[in-house]
């Protein structure tokens, strides 16, 4: 108590401007939030791409919960450059790739509960993720909530199957179901995250690049991946339960 008799010094907190987007209607909020986070000096998980770290905010719209913001390696900047990107476009297309990703997932879960496929039971889902610009070092970020547990990767981006349980034989469910909804155009792929909960999806079109843009994220592996997922699928009781086609192996 006696320490409020002096002046508390200011926690060190970050300013990132987040903004949302949304399938329907397509497109980005017209207005950004500027949102103040309290963010962990260390990273506690690093892969090729990001730094990720713990978040909290006292922000209404943020507030009761744990985040996580992802900061580019200097690695990943490089490669999004090589493609002929921006940090900010890739960072939204980073955002709107997992905003279908998400579609695709619950779209699947509409579909079991609306056919009652009691013999599914629990469906893949996928969080809400934002864009950020951090206003503090000018760079620019994702932000999601933090899913507790232990990560599992289901199907890496390459289309490898990586786990042989009941939810990787989901995941591949997914895969194909995204896959028809799309009339074989793409495929959600890197499918992972603790439990049903999943996170940081890539997408591998049957084009990597059009009208000189290169789509989605760096992670796109395109028809490679696709065909590499094929050749390693085999139907399960969760496609045939959904009635998908069965994909024919080159």
């Amino acid at each position: 108590m006696l320490k409020l008799g002096k002046v508390v010094a200011k926690k060190a907190t970050t300013l990132i401007e987040v903004r949302s987007f949304e399938l329907d209607p397509l497109g980005w909020s017209l207005t950004a939030a500027t949102i103040e986070f309290n963010i962990s000096k260390d990273a506690y998980k690093r892969v090729w791409v990001k730094f990720s770290y713990r978040a909290t905010s006292h922000n209404e719209a943020f507030a009761g919960k744990t985040w996580v913001v992802k900061r580019y390696l200097p690695e990943a900047l490089k490669a999004i450059q090589d493609t002929g990107q921006t940090a900010v476009v890739h960072t939204k297309k980073v955002v709107q790739m997992h905003m279908l990703a998400k579609n695709f997932a619950d779209q699947l879960a509409q579909k079991i509960k609306k056919d009652d496929l009691l013999e599914f039971g629990q469906a893949l889902q996928y969080g809400k993720v934002y864009f950020g610009r951090d206003l503090d070092k000018d760079g620019y970020v994702t932000v999601e909530e933090y899913i507790e547990g232990n990560f599992v990767k289901y199907i890496n981006n390459t289309g490898k199957v990586c786990d042989k349980s009941t939810l990787s034989e989901k995941a591949q469910c997914l895969a194909i179901f995204s896959y028809e909804k799309s009339n074989h155009k793409l495929m959600v792929l890197d499918i992972q995250g603790t439990g049903h909960k999943l996170y940081d999806p890539e997408i591998a079109s049957s084009e990597l690049v059009e009208k000189d843009e290169f789509l989605f994220s760096t992670g796109n592996l395109s028809q490679t991946a696709i065909d590499c997922f094929v050749s390693c699928h085999h139907c399960n009781i969760y496609c045939k339960s959904l009635h998908l086609q069965e994909l024919i192996k080159q």
